[in-house]
């Protein structure tokens, strides 16, 4: 679950239903797009005109991908 105010991504147990991990961006980040593809999240963060891919095992960012215009939503498909 994102907060764009905050500039958080909540990540819950989806068994338990409890928050397990908050994911700073901070301040003014924005995210407002969550996809999840495999074991990685892919979240927009609109303000700062970036993607990041964050490992689902670690919950660390472990790309960024730059040079999008207020990223604010996301699809996938398998090729």
């Amino acid at each position: 679950i994102s907060n764009s105010i905050s500039g958080q991504v909540f990540v819950f147990d989806p068994v338990t239903y409890e928050k397990v991990k908050t994911i700073e961006f901070g301040e003014n980040a924005f995210p407002v797009g969550i996809i999840v593809v495999n074991q990685f999240a892919f979240v927009a963060l609109s303000n700062r005109n970036r993607v990041v891919m964050i490992d689902l095992k670690t919950f660390h960012v472990i790309q960024n991908f730059d040079h999008f215009n207020e990223p604010d939503g996301m699809g996938y498909t398998k090729n």
